[in-house]
């Protein structure tokens, strides 16, 4: 995981994660990436954020990588995680 990524993640507050959720799914279909792909960025969303918060995640890198996490869709992840956490932080 990218440590930017994790850092980042810490900035917003637990209970505002919804929020987030929100500006990546529709970051995403501004992207125009599949809902496949939409899915699969939900459940690497949902690790990060279980992962952060000390609870244990629902999914494994391990689950998410059989579901076809790729290290470079993980990479284009981690990139619009961070453009979303920036537009989090504008709007609220």
């Amino acid at each position: 995981m990218s440590k930017n990524v994790y850092e980042m993640l810490k900035t917003v507050p637990y209970n505002n994660v919804s929020l987030l959720a929100d500006i990546v799914t529709e970051e995403m279909q501004e992207q125009k990436f599949k809902i496949y792909d939409i899915a699969i960025m939900s459940e690497y969303l949902s690790y990060l954020i279980d992962v952060i918060g000390g609870n244990n995640p629902q999914y494994t890198l391990k689950d998410l990588r059989e579901r076809e996490l790729t290290k470079d869709k993980q990479e284009a992840f981690n990139k619009i995680i961070i453009k979303s956490i920036n537009k989090y932080h504008e709007k609220y």
